[in-house]
Formats: C-alpha cells, sequence, structure tokens
C-alpha cells in the first residue's frame, strides 16, 4: 500500500488486518488464494510526495547497505532539525555501524523490525529530530512485518520489497510484478 498505492494505514493492528483464505477451484495446481484485507480507514493518510520519497530513500539505503545516505535521508525527516555538525556526524557515523552489522542481505537474514527498531534508538540517543508522519510510517512498518511473520516466520518483507525498492529507484515508481522477462 505505501510502495505502490502511496498510502498509509495510521491503525494497523490484528483487529484492523483481515486474513482470508479462499480455494480456487478453477485452478488446479494453486490449492488457495490468500489475501489480507486491511480495514478501518478512519486514520488513513496519503502520503506527501516528498514524506514517500524521503522514507523510500531512507529503506533503499538500508537495501544498499548505506550508512551515511541512510543518517543523511533520516536528518531530512525534519525541517526544524536538531541534530546537526559533529552530533549529525556521529549518527552518521553510528548508523554505518549498524546497517553493516544488520543489514547485509547477502549473508544474513534481515530482520527490519529488529532493524528499524535498533534506528529510532540511534535516533534518540542522537536527539534527532523527526516529524510525526516518519514515527508513524516506521511503527507501521514494524506492525506489518510482526504480522506477516506471525502468518508466515519463514517470510522476510525486507528481501520481498527489494524489487520495488529497484524499480523506485529505477523508474520512479513501484512496479508490480518482475522488472525483467
Amino acid at each position: 500500500m505505501l510502495l505502490r498505492d502511496n498510502f498509509l494505514h495510521s491503525d494497523l493492528h490484528p483487529g484492523n488486518i483481515l486474513y482470508q483464505d479462499h480455494v480456487l477451484r478453477t485452478v488446479p495446481k494453486i490449492e488457495s488464494e490468500v489475501r489480507l484485507v486491511l480495514l478501518d480507514f478512519g486514520i488513513a493518510d496519503e502520503l506527501p510526495v516528498d514524506v514517500r520519497n524521503e522514507f523510500l530513500t531512507f529503506l533503499f539505503c538500508l537495501v544498499h547497505k548505506d550508512g551515511i545516505a541512510a543518517a543523511n535521508a533520516i536528518l531530512r525527516w525534519s525541517s526544524a532539525q536538531t541534530c546537526v555538525g559533529a552530533a549529525a556526524d556521529a549518527l552518521r557515523a553510528d548508523m554505518t555501524a549498524l546497517v553493516d552489522s544488520m543489514c547485509d542481505l547477502r549473508t544474513m537474514r534481515v530482520d527490519i523490525d529488529a532493524v528499524l527498531k535498533a534506528v529510532m534508538v540511534l535516533l534518540r540517543q542522537h536527539k534527532v529530530a523527526i516529524d510525526p508522519v516518519y514515527a508513524t510510517l516506521v511503527v507501521s512498518l514494524c506492525v506489518c512485518v510482526g504480522f506477516a511473520n506471525s502468518l508466515d516466520k519463514d517470510l522476510n518483507l525486507f528481501e520481498v520489497a527489494v524489487s520495488a525498492f529497484v524499480s523506485y529507484a529505477t523508474v520512479g515508481e513501484v512496479v508490480s510484478g518482475k522488472l525483467y522477462a
């Protein structure tokens, strides 16, 4: 929803997410089709383009293991940034260490929930100001990851999202399906 449609459900919890399992009798090789249905859009936002771009830039930097660029993206999450100068340099160094230790898709299963929580700890330690919409994005993403893991412990949303990040970086939008034939 965030990547493709630019919408954020700001009240995600298991009571607002319905899991549907429908048997497909027309396709013998596929036993069921699973759908996730989001309910109660009373608290939903269409993200401003700049917010969406900055958040996706941050996630893209995590995929590419670029801690400095990830920190720079976060430092743009508030127009009244309080983390400047030496404090910002310290954040960049700590973010680089965090990304190096937690975001290597080639050698580990990246736990994006743990990564985002560790990032929030860094932001608090370095007194980084962020606009509330970014905090809501982080919390919503953590809820989605937790819910997805409760349905399928082998699913890694970070790995699944890589193709979406690549298409976003390449053509400026999220392309559904394969990027190549």
